[in-house]
Parts: structure tokens; C-alpha cells; sequence
């Protein structure tokens, strides 16, 4: 069996394939890493595609178009990120391609980091961390918030969210639910209502993002749904910085009526004069929501394990369908 490592070589595909997954990758089968710094060009990548039955990608390797695949036995596309919709079409999926990755682990993370950001805004961790290094105490009178039974928009219902909610229910919150794919029965038996995003805008405490980004969902929370947040409310984004019509935040933000925690942006790296460093209501993180560091070679281990199956005609545990492929964002 030949498996075409298509990452780079570098410390991103290092850090999912230390030496002792790589040694594991290895002893699968002939194992074709990419010995360059850069991705294959077009032409290197139909000449791989030729000879391999595996291929494994990551973060930026190039897309698998039903074009660049020879006709022949089933292969596997084995991806060590979480979306899949930037790296295959479905062209190749109709020509037999199974894809598979680890957006599984990459979800419990994210939604780690979700609310990890929604607790850290609510009590107001990043200005008391300033304050404090700064040398100054609180007041006798202060601004904070919890997260204790309070109402819980979650726009948007996947993987993410899926875990979030999980977590959320230690806090005894009253989770709501804006989601094209879930019945009203479903979200019961999550513990959750069914609302619409106009209703959790409006009525939640906390709202976080989960919608997935497409040509639909591009700038969905507008001047509309930001004008009928709460006052003291949480706006929560670790999906994508285009869901949101980010001059529009900046508008609403300024006025102090609501707070954000923001780990996505419309442009990343965040320009170094985005009026969004300097709001005090507003958290950042820099695109980290998950996975955290000492899951990458975790991720990699996954990815092998998938691979294996594969050779030995087991069923995958990490394979996606076309299906939902049409429901992930589209750019990784």
C-alpha cells in the first residue's frame, strides 16, 4: 500500500507526526512523503495520485479534485485537520474516494475553548489579569458574571456545539438552539428548546456561534441581530469571522451595551489597527480555539489508526459522508 504524505515537510506536519508516528505510518506500507517545504504542484500531484492508494493531508494541502484521481480501487483520503471541504471535492468522493478525518477531536477542543473564552468574558478574566499586573485591586463594587443557569444560544448545531452543550448542562443552563437540521423533538431530547437566531439575539444570555461558513451564512449576524442583543449579554465566535458583519460589531461594541469573546475574524491575522484591540468589552484570541497543543500528535495517532483500518478492510471510524461534507465550511 503507498501513502502519499501531501503536508509539507516542516514543524506543522512535525507536530502531527513526531518520530514515533511517523514510524507507525511507516510500517503501514510504503510511505511517500513530501519532501519539500511547499505543496506539490498540479502536475506532482496528479504524478502522486497515480501511485498511491492513502493520501494524508493537513492545514493548506492542496485540494483533491475528482480530475487528478486515476481510475481504479477505492482510496483513502486521511486528513489530519477537521474540515474536509477544503481538500476534496465531490467529484472525487463520486469516483470512490472515502475521506476521513479527525474533526471529532478537533470539536471537543473547540468546544473546550468556547467555554473556556465564555467563562473568561464573563468574569472579566483578561481585565482583572491586566489590573492586577498592573498593580492595582478591585473595589468593593466590581462587574463580573456567571455562567450558573443562565440562557445559552447556541446558532448553529454540529459537532461543536454538540459537545458544548454537554458542558453546559453542569452549569444547569437553559441552552436554545437555532438549527435548520434539528426538530423541536430533537433539541428536547438534547435538553434544549428550538428557537430561531432572531429569539436567541434577543433573549439570551450568552450567544455562541457554530453555523458552518457558506455563500449563505456569509455576514448572517448583521445590524439586525447585533441591535437586539441584551444588554450585558455574551457574543461568542469561535466558528468562523465571516459569519459576522465585523464593522457592524465594531459599531455595536463601542456602545458598551454587550460583550464579545471573538477567536475568529474576517481578516486574519487581525490588522494591527483593527478597532477591535482597542475595546475593553471585547476578549481576542488569535484563531486557537482548538486543538490545543498536546493533541496534534494525538490527532496524527488517529489518522494512522483510520489508515490501518483501511488496509485491513475494516470499517472506518472517522469517515465522512458527502453528505456532510455539503455541511462544513468551506475554507480550513
Amino acid at each position: 500500500m503507498n501513502i502519499a504524505v501531501l503536508m509539507p515537510a516542516g514543524e506543522v506536519r512535525d507536530r502531527f507526526f513526531p518520530k514515533e508516528n511517523a514510524e507507525r505510518l511507516n510500517a503501514l506500507g510504503d510511505a511517500l512523503w513530501n519532501p519539500s517545504p511547499h505543496n506539490y504542484s498540479p502536475d506532482e500531484l496528479r504524478a502522486i495520485a497515480a501511485r498511491a492508494d492513502v493520501f494524508v493531508s493537513g492545514w493548506g494541502s492542496p485540494r483533491l479534485t475528482g480530475a487528478a484521481l486515476p481510475d481504479g480501487a477505492p482510496r483513502l483520503l486521511a486528513h489530519t485537520g477537521g474540515t474536509i471541504a477544503p481538500y476534496v471535492d465531490a467529484e472525487a468522493m463520486a469516483r470512490g474516494l472515502r475521506v476521513a478525518c479527525v474533526n471529532d477531536i478537533f470539536a471537543r477542543s473547540t468546544a473546550e475553548g468556547a467555554f473556556a473564552y465564555t467563562l473568561c468574558a464573563l468574569r472579566r478574566i483578561a481585565y482583572w489579569d491586566r489590573e492586577m499586573h498592573e498593580g492595582r485591586w478591585r473595589g468593593d463594587v466590581f462587574d463580573n458574571c456567571g455562567l450558573y443557569r443562565r440562557k445559552v444560544g447556541l446558532v448553529g448545531f454540529g459537532a461543536v456545539a454538540g459537545h458544548l452543550l454537554k458542558m453546559l448542562r453542569a452549569f444547569g443552563s437553559d441552552v436554545r438552539i437555532a438549527s435548520g437540521h434539528l426538530t423541536e423533538a430533537e433539541c428536547a431530547e438534547l435538553g434544549a428548546k428550538k428557537s430561531t437566531i432572531a429569539e436567541i439575539f434577543s433573549e439570551c444570555d450568552v450567544i455562541s456561534l457554530h453555523a458552518s461558513l457558506t455563500d449563505r451564512t456569509q455576514g448572517m449576524v448583521g445590524d439586525g441581530l447585533l441591535a437586539a442583543i441584551r444588554p450585558g449579554a455574551l457574543l461568542v465566535n469561535t466558528a468562523r469571522g465571516g459569519l459576522i458583519d465585523e464593522d457592524a460589531l465594531i459599531r455595536h461594541l463601542k456602545t458598551g451595551r454587550f460583550w464579545a469573546a471573538l477567536d475568529v475574524f474576517a481578516t486574519e491575522p487581525l490588522p494591527a489597527d483593527s478597532p477591535l484591540r482597542e475595546l475593553g468589552n471585547a476578549l481576542l484570541t488569535p484563531h486557537m480555539g482548538g486543538p490545543t497543543n498536546d493533541l496534534f500528535a494525538a490527532c496524527g495517532a488517529a489518522v494512522i489508526d483510520e489508515i490501518r483500518r483501511f488496509r485491513d478492510g475494516e470499517p472506518l471510524e472517522l469517515e465522512q459522508s458527502p453528505k456532510e461534507l455539503l455541511h462544513m465550511t468551506a475554507n480550513g
